[in-house]
């Protein structure tokens, strides 16, 4: 028999070797180097480069559209609706909820040139071939009708009191200051100092209480004000003004071919330059299509063009046998870093309308497009954070 001694070391020694069994099977895993930031679908760093340059951001392609059923969000917080959920249709013609179509044989087609949304979510579309402004409800339902007396208007936006800012650079090359009664408020001239044809002018925006023109896709100049009073001096802005008001925006191609587009933030009020991107896109680029920004701060970007050879997904053959389909890639870009935090494939616009802007943005984010067919025009929401 063991003496007490014995008994005494026994027993220390099991508690010892019980106590270390627990304390191993407690102890967290050592990770797998397939999870890593090397691993095969980890987020690259980008590389550092000396200022005013940014890193260049991570190469991004045409990407199938994204299933709003499972609502994929923005940190959580972005809306749930089916992609290309249709908020409202109207056939062509001159009834009182149709839109304009015209197809002259010795000009180009036109077909509603712009529209924009109201905080309530109402759609405002300038229906410029039957000289009015429709007001559509996001259920559908026609709202009202504003009478619009510029010839040639092309452009709108929308005040804070809810009256139009109208633009007509062609015919009166004027813009109109209208209430939705069809009261015209005042006029404001675009010519003038930093713009000296109104033909360069690319778009009417509103700013607070001001109006500001667009000149060949670049910089902005104040022209005056949502009262219809004239800006002296009339000042040039670096850019589109961001919703939230942190920044002026820019964006481009560099290389159709290659795909190459850049996006540019300044910051407001001081200038001070925030970042510059280069955005590699999968696509053969022919032009872009939106620049806008959403209550948040995030910038939505558009751009069109062809798949690229050996690049995304391989060019499908539409109806009519072509062997490259055009593409709408709508990317969601980080205001404050410049990155891309989503990007989705959206149908194209192929008639040869004329148009002005198809796409405007929502202060809650995502996008309403104006999509054509031959019958009429449904404007349809879609998302890409």
């Amino acid at each position: 028999m063991p003496s007490r001694s014995s008994r005494s070391v026994l027993y220390v020694g099991a508690a010892l070797l019980v106590a270390g069994l627990l304390w191993l099977s407690q102890r967290p895993p050592t990770p797998s180097t397939q999870n890593q930031t090397n691993g095969p679908n980890a987020e690259r760093s980008d590389v550092a480069v000396a200022d005013p340059i940014d890193p260049v951001g991570p190469r991004i392609g045409p990407l199938p559209p994204s299933n709003a059923s499972d609502g994929a969000a923005d940190s959580g917080s972005a809306p749930r609706f089916e992609q290309g959920q249709v908020l409202a249709r109207a056939s062509w013609g001159s009834g009182p909820d149709q839109l304009g179509h015209n197809r002259p044989q010795e000009a180009n087609p036109e077909a509603p040139m712009s529209h924009v949304l109201g905080p309530d979510g109402t759609i405002h579309v300038l229906d410029q071939v039957n000289r009015r402004i429709q007001r559509f409800s996001r259920d559908g339902r026609l709202l009202g009708s504003t009478p619009v007396s510029l010839l040639g208007a092309q452009d709108i936006a929308l005040a804070r009191d809810g009256s139009y800012v109208v633009m007509d650079r062609l015919a009166d090359q004027r813009i109109a200051i209208v209430g939705q009664d069809g009261r015209e408020r005042g006029r404001l001239t675009m010519t003038g100092e930093h713009i000296d044809r109104t033909g360069n002018v690319t778009g009417v925006f509103v700013d607070g209480d001001q109006v500001l023109v667009e000149r060949e896709h670049g910089p902005l100049v104040r022209v005056g004000d949502t009262n219809g009073q004239a800006a002296e001096p009339r000042e040039e802005v670096p850019g589109r003004p961001t919703r939230d008001g942190r920044a002026w925006i820019t964006a481009g191609i560099t290389d159709q071919n290659e795909g190459r587009l850049y996006i540019n933030a300044v910051a407001r009020p001081s200038r001070e330059h925030m970042f510059t991107r280069e955005l590699r896109v999968g696509l053969m680029t022919r032009s872009l299509v939106m620049l806008d920004s959403d209550a948040r701060g995030t910038i939505y970007l558009g751009a069109l063009g062809t798949p690229r050879a050996g690049v995304g997904a391989a060019p499908v053959a539409d109806d009519s046998g072509a062997s490259e389909r055009v593409q709408v890639l709508l990317m969601c870009i980080d205001g404050a870093t410049g990155r891309t935090i989503g990007q989705a494939t959206l149908p194209p616009n192929t008639s040869a309308d004329e148009t002005f802007r198809e796409f405007t943005v929502p202060d809650d984010g995502g996008v309403v497009y104006a999509v054509r067919s031959e019958q009429g025009v449904e404007f349809r929401r879609y998302d890409c954070r």
